[in-house]
């Protein structure tokens, strides 16, 4: 059924307005398209273009596909190339405010961002953005913002400050009076 799907035909029932539709289109575009420029040029401006609502979970998880994760476990047609890689890795470094806040709204109160969860696919893109530290300071500090979504923000900050491979000691020093006022803000 979906061998039989070309690449016009699931960018077509991507863009459907009928919800099954859109499925198919979505799971075929990835599923046997994933080296095709055009399908990661869909997914990042649907995410860009929806509300929350209307983004599935899903797709979140097939953008979680380029920075990866250990418990992503591949089943397409071929395997995602370094240049596919690298392209889909240009389009979600154009990510601002706006979408990282639709990002974190992916993680479940419950599981937060342990492994397996979706919280572990939304911290593995926010974490491969190279502006994810002021991004991410952002919302901690933006008390509109809801308190779970700041503290997603706050706890996926200082696992980026952990792990950066040498952050000097003024950076490493700011982040985490940063991350010490926020908490303090939210007690």
């Amino acid at each position: 059924m979906s061998a039989d799907i070309s690449l016009e035909k699931a960018l077509l029932l991507f863009a459907s307005k009928n919800d099954d539709e859109f499925a198919q289109g979505m799971n075929v575009l990835f599923r046997r398209y994933v080296n095709r420029t055009e399908i990661w040029d869909a997914f990042v401006k649907y995410v860009v273009d929806n509300p929350t609502s209307e983004i599935p979970a899903v797709l979140i998880y097939y953008l979680a596909h380029i920075p990866w994760h250990p418990d992503i476990v591949w089943n397409g047609d071929e395997p995602i190339t370094n240049e596919t890689r690298q392209y889909a890795r240009q389009l979600l470094s154009r990510f601002e405010k706006a979408e990282v806040v639709k990002l974190l709204s992916f993680i479940d109160e419950e599981r937060g961002i342990e492994r397996g969860s979706m919280g572990q696919s939304v911290a593995a893109i926010v974490l491969s953005l190279p502006q994810a530290n002021p991004i991410l300071a952002s919302i901690a500090d933006d008390l509109s913002a809801p308190v779970f979504t700041r503290e997603c923000a706050a706890f996926i900050l200082a696992k980026r400050v952990r792990t950066e491979e040498k952050p000097s000691s003024e950076n490493w020093r700011t982040q985490a009076q940063r991350i010490l006022q926020l908490g303090r803000k939210l007690n």
